[in-house]
């Protein structure tokens, strides 16, 4: 090469290098998803990750994502990769060094700020959602995540779903949801192991943890929307007690918590029976009638998102509205 040309180039490097880590100084502690701001303006910190994106070469890229101080920026870069087709590939490997990464950011969406999130997730999400990845990649991704300790940061839903169809992976489900990570109970429910029973009654019996008397959330509530879930799939009679005890403190409630009523209902009509019919109508006698409308339609999502089974059509008939929202 051209001792010139060689110099000349090495000095534009150089310079681009330079204006990457300037930006890169001054790149927002959060990471803007949307151009605008929801105002008809457009984010500041957009265009600054814009900037920094179009001054950085592949390696620049890749080195922020794997170093990059801020938390924000790390994701950024990711994303930009995971945006190019052409070097989405060196993704799989960026995200195999960062599934450690336990640092959060915030996301900006329009003027929605404070979406919080881990680096890891965030990567995770991306390269999972692209459909980019074989089996074995896939395959090996659950594994590490469910198998390997210090994985708390992560959701394990989808890795665990996957490892069931192939994979006895109860005791490790169990541990971790004996370790706190309760959202896992559902996947528990799946084996309908007996020695299992007093684990979905202790979560169902939370019911008023973090609540006042009025029913406010004050702090972290207890396990007992999650255990609902899991009585939609594993329906023992032994629940059914605990059932009609949540239903009566929740139509005492103030506050309602629309999720658990729909949960509430979706768990009550997987046991497809006389009990569970007559309980929804006992449930509409007792009920406030400023609260009969929230129920109605928490009632409506739960048939629709749940096994709509066909014994329970008068009652939808009869009780359920369609949310007035247009969605569900």
């Amino acid at each position: 090469m051209n001792r010139y040309v060689f110099i000349i180039l090495a000095a534009f490097i150089h310079f681009s290098n330079a204006i990457s880590q300037e930006i890169e100084l001054v790149l927002p502690d959060e990471l803007y998803l949307t151009e605008s701001d929801g105002w008809a303006g457009t984010h500041k910190g957009w265009e600054i990750q814009e900037k920094l994106i179009g001054s950085s070469s592949v390696e620049e890229l890749d080195s922020m994502a794997r170093h990059a101080e801020k938390p924000a920026t790390r994701a950024l870069a990711f994303g930009a990769l995971m945006a190019n087709d052409e070097h989405k590939s060196r993704c799989y490997d960026i995200l195999l060094t960062k599934l450690w990464d336990k640092d959060t950011l915030l996301m900006v969406s329009f003027d929605v700020y404070g979406i919080e999130e881990n680096v890891a997730q965030y990567m995770l999400n991306l390269i999972v959602q692209d459909s980019m990845l074989t089996e074995r990649e896939i395959h090996t991704l659950d594994s590490i995540i469910v198998f390997c300790n210090g994985m708390e940061h992560l959701d394990k839903s989808w890795p665990i779903s996957r490892l069931m169809e192939t994979e006895d992976i109860y005791e490790r489900t169990k541990e971790l949801y004996l370790n706190g990570e309760s959202y896992l109970l559902p996947f528990l429910a799946e084996y309908q192991n007996p020695k299992d029973t007093l684990l979905i009654i202790e979560a169902l019996r939370e019911y008023n943890i973090g609540l006042d008397n009025e029913g406010v959330k004050k702090r972290k509530n207890g396990r007992t929307n999650v255990a609902l879930i899991a009585v939609a799939i594993w329906r023992d009679k032994a629940f059914i007690p605990f059932i009609e005890e949540i239903r009566n403190y929740e139509i005492k409630r103030n506050y309602l918590d629309y999720f658990r009523i729909k949960a509430l209902f979706m768990a009550v009509m997987a046991y497809d029976n006389k009990w569970a019919y007559n309980f929804i109508e006992e449930t509409f006698k007792k009920v406030k009638q400023k609260h009969q409308i929230y129920y109605q339609e928490e009632l409506y999502k739960a048939f629709y998102q749940g096994y709509s089974i066909e014994r329970f059509l008068p009652l939808i008939n009869k009780y359920g509205k369609k949310p007035r929202l247009g969605f569900f």
